[in-house]
């Protein structure tokens, strides 16, 4: 056969849209309004061509019909704007030149509580006992000859005050 084709099955069909969807599909918790999702690209046999752009679909459970999409062409992504402590539901699905392939499963993924803001007038106080060894100079030309004697502890408290 001519153009190096000797008649057996080519692992996707060039200039298709993806038979699978991205693999590996995560989420983690950047903050109580952000989220950093991550993905493979679909399996080699499923690509059919290049992959050239990811899409990204979003929503808070409570509202499916509220959809929020976005592309990339990376395979991970930080999402913000989300609001503190809510249930979103998140798919992702990749294209070819010829258009996009299924769409992954859906990833549940709720964001974090908002953290409290300490007032300005806070301090914060921080403590640590030490292990304090005096020392003893045998010799008054060499620092390297200075010596520990007995241990003593102590213990040191720090207090930060906000401006």
């Amino acid at each position: 056969m001519s153009g190096g084709c000797d008649g057996r099955a080519v692992g996707y069909l060039a200039g298709a849209v993806p038979a699978g969807a991205p693999l590996n599909f995560t989420a983690m918790g950047q903050s109580s309004t952000s989220v950093r999702l991550q993905w493979e690209p679909p399996a080699t046999r499923h690509r059919n061509g290049e992959i050239v752009m990811y899409e990204l679909l979003y929503h808070d459970r409570r509202d499916p019909t509220d959809d929020w999409p976005t592309n990339t062409t990376e395979t991970s992504l930080v999402v913000d704007g989300l609001q503190p402590t809510t249930n979103y539901i998140f798919q992702i699905r990749a294209y070819t030149g010829k258009g996009p392939g299924p769409w992954s499963n859906q990833l549940p993924f709720q964001t974090f509580a908002a953290q409290r803001t300490s007032p300005r007038s806070a301090s914060a106080r921080y403590c640590a006992t030490v292990l304090l060894r005096p020392l003893k100079m045998t010799d008054r030309r060499k620092m390297a000859d200075w010596k520990t004697t007995d241990k003593v502890s102590a213990a040191i408290c720090v207090i930060f005050q906000s401006p």
